[in-house]
């Protein structure tokens, strides 16, 4: 008995170009089959039984074969979607990689210290902001929790960048039930100073302890990075207390006349400026 033979035998009534429809697009003939150990025909006999099953519930079969490689397209296209940017991940880290490679090359032949510029989000950084706002929450709402307040306002600064006063305010009354007035939200407004000002002094501490000299001189041609595009500029100022140096890039409408209104050039850390080859 052939294939052909045995779909018939299933369904008797139906002609050639039905029973050939139904071997070839309802059954995994010749070869797709679920179960690997069992035999051609007892596969397919299985299929053949779900396809009558099917016709039995009232349903079509094609039409649910239909729905079915739908289904198996959009979950091949969803995982295909998923390598790529698993790839796409892995192609990124590798640029960032080698990038901070280069940058530690640039940054040895520079003379710069290997110790990275302490990040803002350093726990030294972090627990001096909380001290600070701590003692101020201690002021404003004595006995309420205000440790786990000044960490929640933490939080906010830093995490979120959240420098309005007011929207600290409300933030911290819905989350702690707490009555907060303008003259609160006013005070609120200098936390996003003191943070400023708490990390601008740890990292003036780093450059003294790693005795960091600027590494350009005014007039400098270097390269630096904007929103992922490499612009070329001109050092026109050093700020040597943050390791920092203002890049004044004429493709940035950066303007030299004094006077003038406008930008007068970027800050960029030492680190992320290149020198001309």
């Amino acid at each position: 008995m052939n294939a052909l033979e045995l779909v018939k035998e299933y369904f008797p009534d139906k002609d050639d170009e039905f029973l050939e429809n139904v071997l070839w697009t309802l059954t995994g003939f010749p070869c797709f089959w679920k179960n690997k150990e069992k035999t051609v025909e007892e596969n397919l006999r299985e299929s053949l039984q779900e396809v009558v099953n099917l016709y039995v519930e009232g349903k079509d079969p094609f039409i649910e074969q239909e729905k079915y490689m739908r289904k198996e397209n959009k979950k091949n296209m969803l995982k295909i979607k998923e390598e790529e940017k698993e790839y796409n991940e892995m192609i990124l880290k590798e640029i960032k990689d080698y990038r901070k490679e280069k940058k530690m090359e640039q940054l040895e032949i520079k003379g710069m210290p290997k110790k990275p510029r302490p990040k803002k989000n350093e726990p030294e950084v972090l627990e001096k902001l909380k001290n600070v706002i701590k003692v101020k929450l201690e002021e404003l709402f004595p006995g309420e929790d205000n440790d786990n307040i000044a960490n929640f306002l933490v939080n906010e600064i830093v995490d979120y960048n959240r420098m309005d006063g007011y929207k600290l305010a409300k933030r911290m009354d819905e989350e702690f039930y707490t009555d907060s007035d303008f003259e609160i939200a006013d005070i609120f407004n200098g936390f996003y100073w003191d943070f400023n000002k708490i990390y601008d002094d740890i990292v003036k501490e780093w450059v003294i302890e790693q005795q960091i000299k600027s590494p350009f001189n005014i007039g400098d041609i270097v390269f630096i990075d904007v929103y992922g595009k490499e612009v070329k500029g001109e050092i026109v100022k050093n700020y040597e207390e943050k390791a920092q140096t203002c890049v004044f890039c004429e493709s940035l409408g950066h303007i030299k006349e004094e006077g003038k209104v406008g930008s007068h050039g970027i800050i960029k850390n030492y680190e992320d400026v290149r020198k001309e080859n």
